[in-house]
């Protein structure tokens, strides 16, 4: 556990050729200013619309102009939570982001008539704007406006429903400040009786850890005090899946879970056959588990056994040394990718290293009128690599949309977002797997893609398969007890782990834990995005990277699973579910063989 100490440093120390281009949105925070003034007045101005949107000419009118402000918006918001997060102790910046977000709902409510005045309109009236070609860019906006209409309300209704929306997040906000703010959990100690400090961040470390006694240690003090306080825990999910209950009899869905799919044009039909083809296919994972246990030396594994590395093999790579590797792992992309991945880093889109105050972790962020941003910590490891590349799909996805798509159809849905992202991690494994020579390095690297199909396709289906029986007990009237909680939990994890799993008295509890479950329905993203990056991957590397491309550049053009089948995927057969499985299972076979000669 004894790491070299790194020294952070103050950001105006690091070079100014690792710090991102922030001031291609705003060169000083006068024309930051500037903007926010007259974003301001243009908030006022909108409002005298309100009541006139009768005409085709004034409709679009009023658009284009909502637009404008939009716009405005997002460049406001985007440099000032980039600001915020190169240093979250100065004043400045977080009165700056209070602002913006202050102003980001002040618009919100200005332009809340829009759309209830375009619906009493009619959908006669509203299908003639559709096939206006002066409303071109707003013809898939209209589109789907049309198939909400059946679960809008009236408009005394709406307001109603429309006050429960800080009640709503009550359960969530709970949750957070008891497991992140008030928890406080015993230390751990490994086999030599050393003892170390746990908290929701180190117990991530401590389960990756060789040390088997303190990873069982951290395990029982980090779930011990979740089964403490599983009676409260149940009751804030209980109440969050009744309020997502409320929202889907309120609007006259069907289910929870047929309102939840709704905005991505998602039918329950999928998700369903998406759980069973994945639980169809778990004895792949029931091998992978067994190889576990073996190279453990273990009889049969527990939960917090699943995330040990089985294999050590760490280097460090600089970040320059990175871009090479970046560049040629992508090169597949084409011409046109890897020129903007090229400016992206030397145009500074990138913030690369810590200093003091940062925020941790990794982002890409975006408006439309300005190039996008990554926000990295990079550190020099294998898995910072992967981050970057991560982080650089995002990006560069943002690029191709934000200079094909008009703004209206620029921003694309979380679905997307999680393929453009992943393919590129998948692109940089394959490029390493084939390039190394080291039998244990070729060895972690095809185990990591064992563990990405663990964690992002059956570990998420796992969650999709809680959610949707939960949601079905709140649907027929019953409550979420800690009690039928833990055994269904419980019940999931043999049933996907199977016999070389061993549960215990803490493992039915870990639902208490995943945040996620307080946005409903949305784990199995993950799962679809790492589903169709394996299937683009494939393509890709076989010279076929023209509809990936379009793909990309399609922004939100339209729902995710209509532009994934211009792109010749279709994701309702589930047949890229059935290649990743098929992929998981020649990486288990090839782990333990030697590499392939030249």
């Amino acid at each position: 556990m004894e790491n070299s100490k790194i020294e952070i440093l103050e950001r105006d120390k690091i070079d100014k050729s690792y710090r991102w281009s922030i001031e291609d949105l705003y060169p000083s925070e006068e024309a930051f200013d500037s903007d926010f003034k007259k974003a301001k007045e243009y908030i006022q101005e909108i409002r005298d619309y309100q009541h006139k949107l009768k005409s085709k000419e004034i409709i679009l009118e009023c658009l284009k102009f909502r637009d404008k402000i939009s716009r405005i918006l997002d460049r406001l918001y985007t440099y000032s939570h980039m600001k915020f997060d190169e240093d979250s102790s100065l004043e400045q910046s977080q009165i700056m982001l209070s602002n913006s977000q202050w102003l980001l709902q002040s618009f919100e409510e200005a332009t809340s008539f829009i759309e209830p005045e375009l619906i009493s309109l009619g959908k006669d009236f509203l299908d003639e704007l559709i096939l206006d070609s002066k409303f071109e860019d707003y013809n898939f906006e209209i589109k789907n406006l049309i198939r909400q209409m059946p679960h809008i309300l009236s408009e005394n209704e709406e307001k109603i429903v429309a006050k429960t929306s800080l009640l709503a997040f009550s359960p969530s906000h709970i949750y957070h400040h008891l497991t992140i703010s008030d928890f406080e959990f015993p230390d751990a100690f490994d086999s030599s009786g050393k003892t170390y400090p746990l908290t929701q961040g180190t117990y991530s470390l401590y389960i990756h850890n060789q040390d088997r006694i303190l990873r069982e240690s951290a395990y029982k003090s980090l779930f011990g005090t979740y089964k403490k306080h599983q009676n409260t825990l149940a009751s804030t999910l209980d109440m969050s899946f009744k309020f997502l209950n409320f929202y889907s009899t309120t609007r006259k869905y069907d289910s929870s879970i047929d309102y939840s799919l709704f905005s991505d044009n998602v039918s329950k039909k999928f998700y369903k056959e998406l759980i069973n083809i994945v639980k169809s296919n778990l004895k792949p994972l029931h091998s992978y588990i067994k190889l576990k246990s073996k190279i453990l030396g273990l009889k049969k594994v527990r939960l917090f056994d699943l995330n040990v590395p089985l294999f050590d093999s760490e280097r460090d790579i600089s970040f320059e040394d990175s871009k090479d590797i970046v560049i040629n792992s992508l090169s597949p992309l084409g011409k046109e990718y890897i020129d903007l991945v090229q400016r992206a880093f030397s145009e500074r889109w990138i913030d690369v290293y810590e200093n003091k105050n940062k925020v941790s972790g990794a982002y890409s962020t975006s408006c439309y009128d300005v190039h996008p941003y990554i926000l990295l910590n990079y550190k020099g490891k294998l898995e910072d690599l992967f981050t970057m590349v991560h982080e650089i799909g995002h990006a560069i996805h943002s690029a191709l949309a934000n200079k094909s798509q008009p703004y209206t159809k620029s921003s694309y849905s979380i679905i997307s977002a999680e393929i453009a992202s992943i393919t590129n991690e998948i692109l940089l494994l394959e490029f390493l797997t084939r390039n190394t020579t080291d039998k244990t390095e070729r060895n972690s690297l095809l185990n990591k893609f064992l563990e990405n199909t663990r964690t992002t396709l059956y570990r998420q289906i796992q969650f999709a398969e809680f959610e949707l029986k939960i949601s079905e007990l709140i649907d027929n009237f019953q409550s979420l007890t800690a009690q039928n909680l833990n055994t269904i939990y419980d019940e999931l994890n043999k049933e996907y782990y199977g016999e070389f799993l061993e549960t215990d008295e803490f493992s039915g509890v870990e639902w208490a834990r995943i945040p996620h479950f307080y946005s409903p329905f949305y784990v199995y993203k993950y799962s679809t995005g790492f589903s169709c990056a394996n299937y683009f991957a494939e393509r890709i590397l076989s010279e076929d990277t023209g509809s990936y491309i379009n793909f990309l550049k399609s922004g939100g053009a339209n729902f995710p699973l209509d532009l994934l089948k211009s792109a010749g995927v279709d994701l309702e057969s589930l047949e890229p579910v059935k290649l990743t499985i098929k992929k998981f299972l020649e990486k288990l076979k090839e782990i333990n063989s030697p590499p392939a000669k030249p």
